[in-house]
């Protein structure tokens, strides 16, 4: 390569004294023909803070338009001079945009300087860099520039401290549009998750049962600080608040004995806190709560009621709550599964029920969650005049049929 020579320099200098504007662009391209034509790293110390020093001068003289072209040609390359860079940097937002987003020779102190001596678009342009140190993502949220904090969260490449997760996660309270940016993190740390379980909406609760491996006591008291919060909302109704508080008065004392005592929240809407309190009484994690509540048609269900001596008029009544609550809205409710959950729990053996609860508390769930019915035995309630029960559980006596000849 050759080297930043006299002739150059001369030749620089002519362009930098022409004040066209085809002896400017002309200027432009003959800078960026030399930095990435010379290896400044052949020249003596001194050689090389001369040229660094007159691009930097003549850049300076450059309008606008041609910096932000100069910057476009340069933010990719390695090879230009590091002052000349940084110049760049800390230019207006149109020159330096190209620079802050793609150049490598950047380090984190240079572009910490711009974080915090330059403007909001500077940061935004470093926010979208294709990696951020953890130093470099948290410099950039602690302002709580909301474009800023988004891209930093939806940047693939950014690495993120938990303190600053945590600062995060206690400003999202009453932004929702943060809480989802927050969730959909991979590094994003469970205990924090647990915590956000507190104030997010239904949705973000199940993406966070389903998506994070969330400690049981952190949920227990994520749970409870849901129930507060249920029952602050003004806007429902006394018998509802009154369920609630009944509901966390068991809960303090560790007897939650009755699934029928959460018919309220079902009835109420209130799915993922049912969806909590159910996997803590039934004692499973909630992710295999929300399995047993929503897999293989409503068998798993009907098997985890049995298993926990849950009245039948009770399984159907949250059964069909449940199924109407997911469904959406003006859709019938599919009474074909009904019927199957509850011909699969009149087929249920109570031992056996009990002995399949007690080995999903212990981790052992593989493949299906329940196996198909157990063949019935013989009894009165087989013959065609015994009472039978329909689908809302009262008992009826099946007629004989009338033939018709």
């Amino acid at each position: 390569m050759s080297g930043f020579g006299q002739e150059q320099l001369h030749g620089l200098l002519l362009l930098a004294q022409d004040k066209r504007p085809e002896s400017r662009a002309a200027l432009a391209a003959r800078m960026g023909d030399i930095i990435l034509g010379t290896d400044l790293g052949d020249m003596s110390a001194r050689e090389r803070e001369l040229a660094e020093e007159i691009l930097q001068r003549l850049l300076h003289d450059l309008e606008m338009p041609i910096r932000r072209a100069l910057a476009e040609r340069l933010a990719t390359e390695d090879v230009a001079p590091r002052k000349l860079i940084v110049q760049l940097a800390n230019d207006r937002i149109e020159v330096a945009w190209p620079v802050l987003l793609k150049s490598e020779i950047l380090d984190d102190d240079e572009l910490l300087n711009v974080v915090r001596t330059r403007t909001m678009q500077h940061r935004l342009a470093i926010a979208r860099r294709a990696r951020l140190s953890v130093i470099l993502s948290d410099a950039l949220v602690r302002p709580g520039e909301a474009d800023v904090t988004r891209a930093v969260l939806e940047n693939p490449g950014a690495s993120i401290g938990f303190d600053t997760f945590e600062t995060l996660v206690e400003t999202s309270v009453s932004d929702a549009d943060l809480q989802e940016l927050i969730l959909r993190r991979e590094d994003l740390d469970p205990r924090l998750a647990s915590r956000m379980y507190t104030w997010v909406s239904e949705a973000l609760r199940r993406y966070i049962v389903e998506n994070f491996d969330v400690e049981p006591t952190l949920l227990d008291r994520a749970i409870e600080h849901a129930l507060a919060e249920v029952m602050a909302d003004h806007a429902r109704t006394v018998a509802l608040n009154g369920t609630l508080q009944r509901i966390r008065f068991a809960l303090d004392r560790g007897e939650l004995d009755d699934l029928g005592a959460l018919l309220p929240l079902v009835r109420a809407g209130e799915r993922s806190l049912f969806e909590s309190l159910f996997a803590k009484y039934v004692g499973v994690s909630m992710a295999l709560g929300r399995r047993i509540l929503y897999e293989q048609g409503g068998r798993p269900f009907a098997l985890a009621c049995k298993g926990t001596q849950v009245d039948k008029d009770v399984f159907t009544e949250l059964l069909m709550g449940l199924r109407q609550s997911a469904a959406p809205e003006g859709t019938a409710l599919d009474t074909a599964e009904l019927f199957d959950a509850l011909g699969y729990w009149d087929a249920l053996d109570t031992r056996g029920a009990e002995d399949r609860v007690d080995a999903w508390r212990r981790g052992e769930v593989a493949g299906q969650l329940v196996p198909e019915p157990p063949p019935r035995r013989p009894s009165d309630e087989t013959r065609p005049d015994a009472p039978t029960r329909n689908m809302y559980g009262s008992s009826f006596r099946r007629r004989p049929l009338k033939r018709f000849h």
